[in-house]
């Protein structure tokens, strides 16, 4: 953050936060906040207007606008201060007088006999000791006017709110990125994360070990920055050597995200020392696995969750490392205020997470002036459909340009067009690709395309025979009910000899939860003893637990769903090659995936039909899906996306104002609606008695579309605070949108 002052070109940006975070609440010792503190009554004025009316007094008039915008604004937007505390209206019959004046019944000679002392004892001095303070900059203070001049202290903190009122109006007049709105947006944005960390009695961690790559690179038990490196880790040890924004591109299972640590310990130089990592995800699952892997090398104690049910799944995590509940409620509660608090120096979260900076949601200017020079990790960038790629790439560009940002993009797979999207965008003048000998290490799967759909009774048998050789099978549907339809044949034809589970996006956390930890007892990439299992799933298994299958059978799919997919079989090379069927046959009603990027998928595989799957020709095959009218579509679209986000969303960004009215919005286009099944209403009412924390865990997270769907049907109603889904509901089949609940007997 020493940077900020040079990115606004403003030399004594670092003297107002200063002066801003000293004097922000003097307007406290007015008796009656301080009868509030007391237990009295109710203190009526703002406590910034008083704190307003000190500055005049210290400050020089060229600071005041700015100082005054920071102090004024800590609690509240300018718009609810202006309608609050109206100047005089004469024009008015009656005229209104100015709203101000009322402070003067306030200003006995108590408060200036306190106020002088605060100058005196306390702000002074701190001014004065504070390295950041410029002291030509301050006026000479001697004492404030007595009780019988109070009105020169109302005209004081009218002036002050006028000049803040007038730095807005001009800011408003310019670009959303230009050097005053940028040094407008930080220094609210730095005086409220002072005040909040503050007042938790929190201090912004430093964390050396991640800012020293060789001793991050003996952390991850990897070898000296000079040492000797296995060919086929060259990657990692090239993230070593570089500075700035970069892309990796390396095999499922290569250490790429011990890479993106790697890189992140290079980068905390030049100002960033102190800068926090963000490490981004698409997905909850894989969220809440990083956060524990990356606390198990960092200290749990350096890492926070932040996404929409972190919560839940912190509490979930500690409870499993055998604490107590009290102790479990208390941790997790604390880690996910500490992310509000912006003082941890490594954050796990999704995009959407920083999205809700650039919708101007309370407490915007403190979310992105957080992320000032941070070191950021897109993991999986190629998750995104199109058009929330668009707004993700549009929101890194301006951290990039503005913010001296610098962005590291990961992923198995990036076609071309898209590595040269985000090397236009993000300014990425390195690109570091895993070696011949990676690559070669890491071919793993042999490809079958079959004409049998998922569902037939040849692929059944075949699952049926793959688990009598005492082989794991993992089976991969495009949809929930797809799945829940494989699930019902298998059960019959194999239930009694092997343990087969279901796993998608519509089990409650606590269901899902249960269903991860067996997964992993059964299949986690690191367990040596195996016995046969079956898992049918959705996406949701493409990058979240660290599983290893011995053979895959899934759905037609885009190719960089399906690498994902086979990324998850023999993931730990424990034998030379296992297979990956593919079904030929697009299933029908199955929405998810624009059927082009499918069909041209199964062509390109047909290369690799009955034969090893060589890595490195991966990236010619995704770059044939992506060649011609497809990747001319895809481009626009992105393109699109991103430059309606700059116009329509990021172009009204401006400091001092939030619209809580966007949060709603917000919710509904990224995090989804959450419903409660009829099934689990007396498990939640007995959660709210017993353990209050753990009731959310029996929501289920379903799309905007199904919400309204289901809203159409009748089939949700409000209770309490909550929404009860009249929809069939079991752990093992989670909930089951598309089953006929009038033939049901609920």
């Amino acid at each position: 953050m020493p940077l900020i002052s040079s990115q606004v070109n403003m030399e004594n940006f670092w003297h107002l936060v200063a002066m801003a975070v000293i004097f922000h609440d003097s307007g406290k010792c007015i008796q009656g906040f301080q009868n509030m503190l007391k237990e009295g009554p109710r203190f009526s004025y703002r406590h910034e207007i008083f704190s307003a009316g000190f500055l005049p007094f210290f400050v020089i008039d060229e600071d005041l606008p700015w100082i005054a915008s920071a102090v004024l604004s800590h609690h509240k937007d300018i718009s609810d201060i202006d309608k609050e505390y109206p100047g005089p209206s004469p024009w008015l019959y009656p005229p209104l007088p100015d709203a101000l004046e009322k402070l003067s019944d306030l200003l006995d000679e108590d408060f200036f006999k306190t106020a002088t002392m605060l100058a005196e004892t306390v702000l002074m001095p701190l001014a004065f000791s504070c390295s950041l303070v410029d002291r030509k900059r301050l006026k000479n203070f001697t004492s404030f006017p007595g009780p019988d001049r109070k009105k020169e202290f109302v005209l004081a903190a009218r002036k002050a709110l006028n000049e803040f009122l007038q730095l807005n109006k001009k800011i408003k007049n310019d670009t959303f990125n230009s050097p005053p709105v940028m040094a407008a947006r930080f220094l609210r944005g730095l005086v409220i994360m002072a005040d909040h960390a503050g007042s938790a009695w929190e201090e912004f961690k430093d964390m050396p070990l991640l800012q020293d790559p060789a001793a991050t690179a003996t952390l991850l038990n990897l070898p000296a920055p000079d040492g000797a490196w296995n060919p086929a880790f060259m990657h990692q040890k090239r993230m070593l050597e570089v500075y700035g924004s970069c892309v990796l591109t390396a095999p499922t299972g290569s250490g790429k995200t011990e890479a993106a640590l790697l890189w992140a310990a290079r980068n905390a130089c030049g100002g960033r020392e102190k800068s926090p990592l963000f490490y981004v995800l698409p997905y909850q699952a894989s969220l809440n696995a990083m956060r524990a892997r990356i606390g198990a090398r960092f200290g749990h104690e350096n890492v926070v969750l932040q996404h929409s049910r972190a919560l839940i799944a912190l509490y979930r995590q500690l409870l499993d490392r055998e604490y107590l509940p009290a102790d479990a409620r208390a941790l997790s509660m604390r880690e996910v205020n500490l992310g509000r608090l912006h003082v941890s120096p490594i954050r796990v979260l999704t995009p959407y997470q920083l999205l809700r900076g650039a919708f101007q949601l309370k407490g915007h200017e403190a979310m992105w002036t957080d992320c000032f020079g941070a070191k950021m990790v897109f993991d999986e960038i190629h998750a995104y459909e199109p058009h929330r790629l668009g707004m993700i790439l549009a929101t890194l560009q301006h951290f990039v340009e503005d913010m001296n940002v610098n962005v590291l993009i990961m992923s198995a797979t990036l076609p071309t067009v898209l590595l040269n999207l985000i090397k236009e965008l993000l300014h990425c003048k390195t690109v570091v690709t895993a070696t011949k000998e990676s690559y070669d290490m890491f071919r793993r799967h042999r490809l079958r395309l079959t004409d049998h759909e998922l569902t037939s009774p040849e692929i059944a048998k075949e699952i049926t025979e793959q688990v009598e050789k005492g082989l794991s099978v993992l089976v991969v549907a495009t949809t929930v009910a797809r799945a829940q339809e494989i699930i019902a044949r298998l059960e019959p034809l194999i239930g009694q000899k092997v343990c087969i589970e279901l796993l998608h996006g519509k089990f409650c956390p606590r269901h899902r939860f249960e269903k991860e930890q067996k997964l992993l007892n059964k299949a986690a990439t690191a367990l040596m003893q195996r016995t046969p299992f079956v898992l049918v799933a959705t996406q949701v298994v493409e990058v979240s637990l660290d599983v290893d299958f011995d053979v895959l059978y899934s759905d037609p799919a885009p190719i960089e769903a399906l690498l994902q997919r086979f990324g998850r079989v023999n993931r730990g090379r424990r034998h030379a090659l296992r297979e990956v069927i593919i079904s030929k046959k697009i299933p029908e009603k199955s929405p998810v995936y624009r059927s082009f990027f499918v069909e041209r998928a199964i062509e390109e595989l047909h290369v690799f039909n009955e034969m090893p799957i060589a890595e490195d020709k991966i990236q010619s095959m995704l770059d044939a899906v992506y060649s011609g009218d497809i990747g001319d579509w895809w481009y626009s679209e992105v393109s699109k996306a991103a430059n309606e986000f700059k116009r329509m969303v990021l172009s009204g960004l401006f400091p001092f104002e939030s619209d809580d009215r966007l949060e709603d919005l917000f919710e509904k286009m990224f995090e989804g609606r959450e419903v409660l099944p009829v099934a689990l209403e007396d498990d939640y009412k007995k959660a709210l008695k017993q353990d209050p924390l753990l009731a959310p865990e029996l929501l289920v997270s379903i799309s905007q579309s199904q919400f309204m769907r289901l809203l159409r049907e009748n089939r949700l109603k409000r209770a309490e605070n909550i929404w009860l889904a009249e929809v069939p509901y079991d752990k093992t089949n989670g909930l089951q949108l598309n089953k006929d609940i009038l033939n049901l007997d609920i």
